[in-house]
């Protein structure tokens, strides 16, 4: 059985090749012969941090949760939906101020040359 994951392109920051680029040998035959084609799919990275454990108790308590790296993927995942949750009501309130400005202005006389005289 073909190697299923090879790492591919430039060398990234730390000398390793691909930077992040993942190609599987996927089941394509072409004239008989394996080839691969490229496979985008969800890629995790192992790392090390500090985490302060007064803190990290904190979070597995207020999400119900014991293992650290659950708390962490529920910490950051939070993070990230609070703010596109903020930027998507920004939009809503943006587009809400725009529906109204109709009502405000008169959009006619806004666009005829009467105004800039």
């Amino acid at each position: 059985m073909p190697s299923l994951v090879h790492l591919t392109g430039p060398p990234g920051p730390r000398g390793r090749r691909g930077a992040g680029v993942v190609r599987r040998a996927l089941p394509s035959h072409v004239g008989g012969e394996r080839i691969s084609q490229p496979y985008c799919g969800h890629m995790m990275r192992r790392t090390t941090v500090e985490i302060d454990d007064e803190v990290l108790a904190r979070a597995k308590k207020a999400l119900g949760l014991e293992q650290t790296k659950e708390t962490v993927d529920a910490a950051l995942r939070g993070a990230a939906e609070s703010r596109e949750a903020a930027e998507r009501a920004l939009r809503q309130r943006q587009l809400d101020t725009l529906r109204r400005l109709r009502e405000w202005a008169d959009v006619d006389v806004l666009a005829g040359n009467d105004m800039w005289r």
